[in-house]
């Protein structure tokens, strides 16, 4: 018969349970990793995301289509991949896992977009209307999910944006505004449609 004083004491980590200290004080863990969004060097983008997947991260460059006239002879035109918003990616990452310095160390990325010492993530219907971006079709409707798009009217205009969500005559967009990417409401008179294919 054994006492409950000959039993070996509990530790920290083999304790069933952790306690009212560490309960408020645990981290908040993700079931999948968020997006965070990174800030490149100018028209470093695809170096950046080269360099970000080798050290294992996954990614994600949202790229449209555009047509563009030929630098030596001008009536000639070419179709290029451009990214959607220049200057920014996308990384999978959980600071409360990992340190985020070595995706600031990777050769063509500037920062990460943080306030102070937190992280910025996106929203996930803005990620998954970027990832819709390359889905599109040649559907009749106008405005549709991962629309590449650009505001047309009021302080705003010619901000970069996608679509993430049509109703009605308002659509909610996705823009990279104030250090972190932001969901806003628009109608849909307010938008212009970028020079994509």
């Amino acid at each position: 018969m054994s006492l409950a004083l000959d039993r070996k004491p509990d530790t920290r980590l083999d304790r069933a349970d952790p306690g009212p200290f560490h309960a408020r004080n645990a981290r908040p863990r993700y079931s999948i990793r968020p997006w965070a969004c990174v800030y490149t060097h100018p028209q470093a983008e695809a170096w950046a995301q080269t360099n970000l997947q080798r050290a294992g991260y996954e990614t994600l460059l949202p790229l449209m289509r555009v047509r563009r006239r030929d630098r030596v002879v001008r009536s000639l035109w070419h179709i290029v991949e451009r990214p959607l918003f220049s200057r920014y990616l996308f990384v999978r990452f959980d600071h409360t896992e990992a340190s985020w310095s070595p995706i600031r160390a990777a050769p063509g990325v500037r920062d990460i977009l943080r306030d102070r010492d937190k992280v910025l993530y996106a929203p996930e219907a803005v990620v998954s209307a970027l990832q819709a971006v390359r889905e599109l079709d040649g559907a009749d409707d106008r405005w549709r999910v991962g629309m590449p798009c650009s505001l047309a009217t009021g302080p705003l205009r010619g901000m970069e944006a996608v679509v993430t969500k049509v109703h009605g005559n308002t659509a909610a967009i996705g823009v990279i505004m104030l250090g972190c990417i932001r969901q806003i409401s628009v109608p849909l008179d307010c938008l212009t449609a970028r020079d994509c294919l």
